[in-house]
């Protein structure tokens, strides 16, 4: 098929027009409607998406996850499956909550799990979005007819745990807790230090050598003792 598409002229080209009776049955959902050239399957538009415009991000830019990021949704079959033309958010999301049950969503981990149409909105804003919510588009160049259909609605706000009233972040287990205040643990600062001291080939040195670094290069975390799809660790 792609051998056959000429990408010198539009996709409902003279010659490109042929081609949309030959729609490939991986664009057809068999949990929807089929019709002959139509597609079920889009992407999820909007400048926060896995889909700002007309191409997608790339999985090092999901730093939620590929597993927590939704990149393709079903829908009916009105447009032909060349056409250039996907869902905006709010699109989808209206007809996910029509839905008797539910719709399936791909992810950018090649998966494909299904949604129920009860789905917390908040929980569906997340993995709507590879970036917690952050804009993945912000060039002055959005096309006119994406913007009805761009919105996740309000903004996802992002709070740093340490902000919270009374509430402390610790990065090692071995860091003194302080009396009379919530206290938080993180595993993951460990198995980012962890991370970084393969790639440095040893401990990691610090100018003035705090406590914290002592303890953190002296402890690990064993990975295997959290599930993978639970946590981000990037050095």
């Amino acid at each position: 098929m792609a051998s056959q598409y000429r990408f010198d002229e539009p996709w409902n080209g003279p010659h490109n027009r042929e081609l949309i009776s030959q729609c490939p049955k991986v664009f057809q959902s068999p949990h929807w409607e089929t019709l002959p050239g139509k597609t079920n399957v889009y992407g999820l538009v909007s400048r926060r998406t896995a889909w700002p415009a007309y191409h997608s991000v790339s999985l090092n830019r999901a730093l939620d996850g590929a597993y927590n990021t939704m990149h393709t949704v079903e829908g009916p079959p009105s447009v032909d499956w060349s056409e250039p033309r996907e869902l905006g958010v709010r699109e989808w999301t209206e007809l996910l909550r029509s839905r008797d049950q539910g719709a399936f969503a791909g992810f950018m981990d090649g998966k494909v799990r299904f949604l129920s149409k009860n789905i917390d909105q908040t929980v569906l804003a997340s993995i709507m979005t590879p970036r917690y919510g952050q804009l993945m588009y912000s060039g002055p160049d959005w096309p006119d007819e994406l913007i009805e259909t761009s919105t996740l609605g309000a903004e996802t706000k992002v709070k740093q745990i340490a902000d919270l009233l009374r509430t402390g972040l610790r990065a090692s287990s071995f860091e003194p807790f302080d009396h009379d205040r919530n206290q938080i643990w993180c595993a993951t600062t460990q198995m980012a230090w962890d991370q970084l001291k393969l790639k440095t080939g040893g401990d990691v040195r610090a100018d003035s050598n705090p406590p914290i670094v002592q303890q953190l290069n002296a402890h690990s975390f064993p990975s295997q003792a959290l599930d993978a799809r639970t946590y981000l660790v990037a050095v």
